[in-house]
């Protein structure tokens, strides 16, 4: 599995939940081949970060395991 892959599992999204998130059309990803353009692994990069920051503020963890707040 790729990176691009791993984001989107991760995230639980599918090509279309990104494509309508982005205000792409369904069938771009095809397009893309094995490589989607930056500025899609950098929205997907943030949103991945968002999410772990998310998930770090309501376990009381700070991401990278560090200190408990």
């Amino acid at each position: 599995m790729d990176e691009f892959e791993r984001y989107l599992a991760e995230l639980g999204w599918s090509r279309g939940d990104l494509c309508t998130r982005l205000g792409l059309h369904r069938n771009t990803p095809g397009r893309w081949g094995d490589s989607p353009p930056k500025y899609v692994m950098a929205y997907l990069a943030i949103a991945v970060d968002m999410k772990r920051a998310g998930e770090s503020l309501v376990s009381g963890v700070a991401p990278q395991g560090g200190k408990k707040c």
